[in-house]
Formats: structure tokens, sequence, C-alpha cells
């Protein structure tokens, strides 16, 4: 997405669905690439040209204002606020 410029806008692991087997544990191909889709693409769009709703959760540190243009780097603010609390690996 980043490559083309595009953004989705609210990258939340609720919207990032996995495959996972029996275990729980995401499943991943003979590569070792790990199957998912992203959904939910409502605020989608080119980098700066689209902007963030009037509504959404208020509980979420979104990276910009209400009606602020959304750019390729809030999506991946996004990520980093999830991603590491969801993946980090167990010790």
């Amino acid at each position: 997405m980043e490559r083309e410029d595009v953004v989705h806008g609210d990258l939340r692991a609720n919207n990032l669905m996995l495959e996972v087997n029996a275990d729980g544990q995401p499943c991943s191909g003979e590569d070792r690439t790990v199957r998912m889709k992203l959904v939910d693409f409502d605020w989608g769009g080119r980098s700066g040209e689209v902007k963030y709703p009037l509504e959404r959760n208020k509980n979420i540190a979104w990276p910009a204002g209400i009606g602020e243009q959304i750019v390729v780097a809030h999506d991946r603010q996004l990520v980093q606020t999830w991603f590491d609390k969801l993946f980090a690996p167990k010790k």
C-alpha cells in the first residue's frame, strides 16, 4: 500500500484478519508467510486526499484530528500502538 501511496486510515488489529490453526497460532505457507486479509477500507484512499471522519472511537489515540488528511505515516503509527502487544515473543 505504501508503494502505491494508499492509506487505510483505520489500521487497527480488528481490521486485520489472520488465518489461524486449531491452537490459535497464525498459519503460514511453505514460504513461511502469514496468511492475512485487511478489511474495512471505509476511510481508505490516496495519502493526503482522504480525511478522518467526524465520528470515530474517542478511546483511540488517532494520529491526526477530525477532518485532517490521512497520510501513510498515520497507518504505521496506528500499527505500532498494538502490534508489539499482540505479536511480541512470549517469555
